[in-house]
């Protein structure tokens, strides 16, 4: 297969990272209905294309050619059987011999033969085996003209900060060449100066930037020494366009002597159309401002915060609530699409903020502030800060003001122990996307506590709200159906059994005609999905189903252990939502 964008000139015809790829479906499309003597052209010709290493344009395109290969491989009988004696020949003069055995036969043998001056080589084989011989001759040609490139990479900078220790800089692209088709996903790749990082809230920017279906950007890797920027492609009808990205670096330790660093534009699937730029901040222009870094505090030197509403919740201080208070907090919580974690402190100046979202995890410094310095959250917040303790902010959109987290309308504000106890009492992790980010941001924070598949709280759907059930059933009951239904050794109907028998609860299975006897066993001292709730489900006579992979193996003396991976829910409720038999 070779695509349009492959360029024909006296020598030779360049595959293309998409060749690869599409060649190597095509093969494995191929592989049951054609003959051998077919197959192996196509396997020739991808084997004719790789490096001097083994491999080919990208991750993709190499495990899937490589994928071919071991498919014909398998297809022609080929074992791990070997014993050849390889000897390698050039001009005559040069002669190495090499054994290939059952140790090494996967590993990538290279034998290099440095020498401008050979013409011919050959090999000679001896033993039993296949082996696939490789030459490589690397040489370097001249760069193509700039004016040939289909893409231009621009850079601008210039310094901010009192003292000149930040710079912001504009990474723009522009499609140039007229008869260009576009290009495939773009790799951006900043490399920092030395003694130069990016800026957290530039970097949490970044990331927010992502979730805009009208940016190109898609993708944000941080290193410790370079900064990755993914961008879809660009497209003909973006041809003179230019696209900006916007970001600021800040100098971590003062240098002398700093050398330029590199910025780089990559057709991701055609690595060989690639523009580099060296970049550094000598002879950029340093205009000092006296303007103070933005707080929380109105003065003449600071940008003052909006006045604005209160945060919608403030709920502080660890209580013992009840089922249904429990879970009017998790759908409040699951109005939010950030996660913001306040380390601890006796104040509200100065503390470490975490923010976790779907497609990322960043921590700065900020002071907390409000958009209405009356509210009685204020208050709460500054008497709860004074016994030195971590509390989180879930919200919509967050507002950073320079150095001032602000808290607002879309905000609501928990103590840390509260949306501890909140998420190992109910099924929030499940439930929508803000139980996703939290459990990333405790699992990050906390470590072993809350780590994934600890055992907290099963999950009752017993349908006592006026609520939309089905993002909790798909995710909870989908995994548990196979072949289109739920099996009988994942569902038992749950009956209550105190008034007849010891223990209290009993599991009947229709499938297959049993009864156990069964105590239920909770992994945490409370759980919002309560032995009461159960009996009061079944004395208004619904039928409540116990569903968990393998129900009836886990159950040890008597005792069913309860964990989110057990879920009770009405059997009705299960037929209105229904995602499987």
């Amino acid at each position: 297969y070779k695509s349009k964008s492959s360029k024909i000139n006296y020598y030779y015809r360049r595959s293309t990272s998409h060749d690869i790829e599409v060649t190597a479906y095509s093969y494995l499309g191929l592989a049951n209905k054609q003959p051998i003597h077919v197959l192996v052209k196509i396997i020739r010709w991808l084997s004719q294309q790789q490096n001097s290493f083994g491999g080919y344009y990208s991750t993709q395109d190499t495990t899937m050619a490589l994928k071919a290969m071991a498919n014909f491989a398998e297809l022609i009988g080929l074992t791990s059987d070997m014993n050849l004696n390889v000897t390698m020949v050039a001009d005559k003069v040069y002669r190495k011999r090499h054994e290939i055995t059952r140790e090494n036969y996967l590993v990538f043998n290279k034998i290099p033969i440095y020498n401008q001056e050979v013409k011919k080589f050959s090999y000679h084989l001896s033993g039993k085996g296949c082996v696939q011989i490789q030459f490589s001759s690397l040489f370097t040609v001249p760069d193509e003209s700039s004016d040939k490139q289909d893409f231009k990479l621009i850079v601008r900078r210039k310094m901010a900060g009192d003292k000149c220790e930040k710079v912001n800089m504009s990474v723009c692209q522009i499609l140039m060449n007229a008869d260009s088709e576009g290009t495939n996903m773009i790799l951006v790749t900043l490399e920092y100066l030395s003694g130069w990082k990016i800026e957290d809230l530039s970097l949490t920017a970044l990331y927010k930037q992502i979730s805009d279906r009208n940016t190109r950007l898609k993708r944000v890797e941080a290193e410790e020494s370079k900064l990755e920027l993914y961008f879809d492609a660009l497209e003909t009808k973006d041809k003179g366009k230019l696209t900006c990205t916007e970001l600021q670096l800040y100098r971590l330790a003062e240098l002398e002597d700093v050398k330029p660093a590199l910025i780089s534009m990559v057709d991701y699937y055609e690595p060989e159309k690639r523009v580099e730029k060296m970049y550094n901040i000598e002879g950029v222009a340093c205009e000092t401002t006296t303007t103070a870094a933005p707080t929380i505090s109105t003065t003449s030197n600071s940008r003052p915060v909006p006045v604005g509403s209160c945060p919608r919740a403030c709920d502080l201080f660890p209580v013992n609530a009840t089922s249904d208070e429990i879970s009017e907090i998790v759908d409040s919580m699951c109005r939010n699409y950030y996660a913001l974690t306040a380390s601890k402190g006796a104040s509200l100046k100065r503390r470490d903020i975490s923010l976790a979202s779907r497609n990322y995890f960043s921590t700065w410094t900020a002071d907390i502030g409000f958009s209405n310095d009356n509210c009685t959250c204020k208050r709460l917040l500054q008497e709860f800060t004074a016994r030195d303790r971590s509390f989180q902010v879930f919200s919509k959109s967050y507002k950073s003001y320079g150095s001032a987290l602000v808290l607002d309308s879309k905000t609501e504000v928990y103590g840390t122990q509260m949306t501890k106890e909140i998420y190992k009492r109910s099924d929030i992790s499940r439930r929508c996307y803000s139980g996703h980010v939290l459990g990333k941001m405790l699992r990050r924070l906390y470590g072993d506590e809350f780590q994934r598949g600890a055992n907290l709280c099963p999950v009752c759907l017993l349908g006592t709200r006026n609520y939309n059930y089905w993002n909790q059933i798909r995710t909870t009951i989908t995994p548990l159906c196979a072949n289109g239904s739920i099996s009988s050794n994942a569902s038992a109907v749950l009956q209550d059994a105190s008034a007849t028998s010891e223990p209290e609860w009993q599991l009947n299975s229709n499938g297959n005609e049993t009864t156990i006897d069964v105590h239920l066993q909770y992994s945490v001292d409370a759980c919002s999905c309560s032995e009461d709730d159960l009996r009061a489900a079944l004395n208004r006579n619904q039928t409540v189903l116990v569903l968990s992979k393998g129900l009836y193996d886990s159950i040890e003396d008597g005792a069913l252990s309860l964990s989110k991976k057990v879920t009770f829910i009405d059997a009705e409720l299960l037929k209105k939502y229904r995602v499987c038999k």
